[in-house]
């Protein structure tokens, strides 16, 4: 008689056991997602302070400039073995109208604010200087270089007597210390300064110790628009700056020279024979192009590192370090 084959015998508490198992481990995959999932935070919006003032934590692209890989990206080789270390690149007719030495008058006015970081100077500033009221404004690359050049004439003269009494809105009323009208202080990049002594307002003449901010202020990137022996007395005014950059500021220093005579001068030089400024050990090029309409095809500094302004007409003007 054949024997029957017995089947393999299961005990129901081991059943129990890897089921329990099985549920546990279940929940516990469960719970993580649960846990992830609610603990995601959104960075959207998310600041840090800085100094006395708030900024973003993704700091938002200094004016006219445009991020060195976004720069290489724009650019493709040139054949001509004449322009080694040049591409080719587009300059959108946009940009004649933005940079550190756009040109603003009656005839070429400019809009306030348009692709500008622009600070609440009042925020912004150093212990030493005074704003006049809260609401004045001024592009951060220029209120940074303000701050240097005030901190370093405190410790030259031992004052902190200087107020901005303006910026892009500077009152030149009747009664007013700094009484010009000057259609570039749209840029954002122009300070009009008066004095305080005592509680009171006093019109900056440009002498005395004070005068230490004229002799001085080109080494932080500002000129005076109308300086003095350059045309008729009556339009000196040694309390208007405008922040252009240091670059700029040391070759028209060098050169003796206000922006609209200094803009003229750079046309003279292209990128087959640029103008040559050396400052702090380093040697710098700048060279124009002439605007070919919505858009201008030039010659570029291959590695990207390069700043263009226009001259609100029909040049844009182009400077790097060698």
């Amino acid at each position: 008689m054949s024997e029957k084959k017995k089947k393999p015998k299961v005990r129901k508490s081991a059943v129990r056991i890897l089921s329990g198992i099985a549920v546990i481990v279940g929940m516990i995959i469960v719970s993580n997602n649960i846990i992830r999932d609610t603990s995601k935070v959104s960075t959207e919006g998310i600041t840090e302070y800085i100094g006395n003032f708030v900024s973003k934590t993704n700091p938002p692209t200094i004016p006219n400039t445009i991020k060195y890989t976004d720069k290489e990206n724009m650019l493709s080789e040139v054949e001509d073995s004449r322009f080694s270390g040049y591409k080719e690149g587009k300059i959108s007719s946009d940009q004649l109208s933005e940079g550190l030495l756009v040109l603003a008058d009656e005839t070429h006015p400019i809009s306030i604010g348009d692709n500008k970081t622009m600070v609440k100077l009042s925020d912004f500033r150093n212990e030493y200087y005074t704003v006049n009221g809260g609401e004045i404004m001024l592009n951060e690359e220029a209120a940074e270089s303000l701050n240097l050049l005030m901190a370093d004439y405190k410790e030259e003269t031992n004052l902190c007597d200087f107020v901005v009494y303006g910026t892009t809105d500077t009152y030149t009323d009747a009664g007013s210390y700094c009484p010009r009208y000057f259609p570039e202080r749209a840029t954002g990049n122009t300070i009009d300064l008066a004095l305080i002594a005592y509680g009171e307002y006093l019109a900056f003449d440009g002498l005395d110790e004070e005068s230490w901010i004229i002799d001085n202020c080109s080494k932080y990137g500002f000129v005076l628009t109308c300086p003095e022996g350059r045309g008729d007395d009556a339009d000196y005014c040694p309390w208007h700056f405008r922040y252009v950059g240091k670059l700029n500021a040391s070759i028209m220093s060098a050169k003796n020279m206000g922006i609209d005579e200094y803009v003229e001068f750079l046309k003279t030089y292209t990128v087959d024979s640029p103008y040559t400024h050396k400052m702090n050990g380093s040697t710098y090029l700048v060279y124009t192009v002439k605007s070919e309409g919505e858009t201008t095809t030039a010659k570029l500094p291959a590695n990207g590192n390069y700043e263009i302004s226009g001259d609100n007409k029909d040049t844009y003007i182009i400077s790097f370090k060698r």
